[in-house]
């Protein structure tokens, strides 16, 4: 859904709406998905705080 969402040109409703969820939730799984790449667990559950929020 993220690759969809990044690749597609469309926005957080559209994406939402073709697979059944609600806009924020596109958000913030593409912010987790943005810092997940921070690497250590510690890294990650800092970028999931910051996400949520």
């Amino acid at each position: 859904m993220i690759e969809y969402y990044q690749t597609s040109g469309q926005g957080l409703s559209f994406i939402a709406a073709h697979f059944g969820i609600h806009p924020s939730q596109v958000q913030r799984w593409n912010c987790l998905f943005e810092e997940q790449s921070a690497g250590t667990k510690a890294q990650v559950v800092n970028s999931l705080r910051h996400c949520l929020n």
